[in-house]
């Protein structure tokens, strides 16, 4: 009996990771730079709280304004975004993955925030993203959603419909960032 649940165990890991394979999206460097062109520069939004991150200073439902600066860093290698709204500070940074062909993330905010996650283009002007991560009280965090450029470039939204913090359940939002300098 126990060689058969061993068995059992093993074969369900070897299913999940084989179905988690399938689910990664893949990405080229090509993409990569693309999306690296299209963010690159200082954008700004009016945001409607949505979800309440610690030391924030804003509740539910207030709007606050957030900055984002995208620059390209080590000889392009890595896309750096620095972010402000409310009392925090936000950076992630983007890389290409060449040996798992994806677009990862890596975040980090003053509030104890972390993220890691994965970009990939779904068309032209479009990303969509996964994230993982949590708070340093040990709440954990996911998010996926959508980014989009508009054509001429001074323009792009974030829509995520999945937002989670903690059990607190999930949040729909949408930013709509105009670029303020390249």
């Amino acid at each position: 009996m126990k060689t058969f649940a061993n068995v059992l165990i093993f074969f369900v890991l070897t299913n999940f990771s084989h179905a988690e394979d399938k689910n990664q999206h893949k990405s080229s460097p090509e993409e990569f730079k693309e999306f690296c062109k299209q963010m690159e520069g200082r954008w700004v939004t009016q945001q409607k709280v949505t979800t309440v991150w610690p030391k924030l200073g804003f509740k539910k439902g207030d709007t606050l304004t957030h900055y984002a600066d995208f620059h390209s860093d080590l000889d392009g290698i890595v896309l750096v975004s620095n972010h402000k709204f409310g009392n925090i500070k936000w950076r992630v940074t983007y890389h290409y993955d060449a040996v798992n062909s994806r677009i990862c993330s890596s975040g980090n905010g003053s509030n104890g925030f972390w993220s890691r996650g994965f970009v990939w283009q779904t068309s032209k002007n479009e990303y969509a993203y996964r994230l993982e991560g949590g708070q340093a009280n040990g709440q954990d965090f996911s998010s996926s959603g959508i980014m989009s450029t508009s054509v001429d470039g001074k323009n792009f939204t974030i829509s995520s419909g999945d937002t989670r913090l903690g059990d607190g359940g999930k949040a729909k939002s949408q930013e709509n960032y105009k670029r303020i300098s390249n």
